[in-house]
């Protein structure tokens, strides 16, 4: 079954899109898998203890402020999800732009979303290479979107360090991300070269970027 999906909900696809695998995505649509985003997007629960307590089994409301259309999780911006065609994509955001980049001696095609009421791009996507489009990474700069335990590019690493688990730091174009694996999200750091802690650079420790430590992107990846 080409559109199986593990616990999180992604596709054979989506993984092939993500690692830039565009041969491989090739032979997984020819064999019936789909380009466009499952349907059952929420993660499976995990199997339950029959003695565990039903009252802790219940979950806490979404915050009023975190819509659909803004919300941030593992794969999904919004209505923007990985693994999606560019097609799709523009049936939500018509006066999306496509340009060439040249990044790391290498041209990728980017897609450009403007949402109304702010300055600068909402999303910029990083589409597979190929005929076909699909959505390989998305990156925010729009603070209006946020998961839904309130971490926007607006965040502070003390406040996701709260929220979730810092599994490691990556370095990518020179700039400094925190990985949080379980979101399959990383976090650009607000830190120029002259501020990078020395601590870090000498240990390579997350717990020695300070907490506040401003976030300026997420990518979903």
């Amino acid at each position: 079954n080409p559109n199986l999906q593990d616990q999180n909900g992604r596709t054979a696809l989506m993984e092939a899109n993500s690692k830039k695998h565009a041969k491989i995505a090739q032979i997984l649509i020819n064999a019936g898998a789909s380009p466009a985003p499952p349907t059952n997007l929420t993660p499976k629960a995990p199997l339950l203890s029959k003695t565990a307590p039903v009252e802790k089994l219940q979950t806490s409301p979404l915050p009023s402020n975190t819509s659909d259309e803004t919300r941030l999780s593992t794969n999904k911006a919004g209505s923007v999800q990985i693994g999606m065609s560019i097609e799709d994509v523009q049936k939500k955001y018509p006066a999306l732009t496509i340009s060439d980049k040249y990044m790391d001696g290498s041209k990728k095609t980017i897609a450009t979303i403007y949402i109304k009421d702010y300055p600068i791009p909402s999303l910029l996507l990083e589409l597979s290479n190929g005929k076909l489009k699909l959505v390989s990474t998305i990156s925010i700069y729009d603070e209006k979107f946020s998961t839904d335990k309130q971490i926007t590019i607006r965040s502070t690493v003390g406040e996701i360090r709260k929220q979730y688990t810092i599994n490691d730091i990556k370095i990518i174009n020179n700039s400094l991300f925190l990985s949080v694996k379980s979101m399959k999200m990383l976090f650009e750091l607000d830190l120029s070269k002259e501020t990078i802690p020395k601590e870090w650079l000498d240990t390579g420790n997350p717990s020695s970027i300070p907490d506040d430590t401003q976030i300026k992107r997420i990518i979903i990846y």
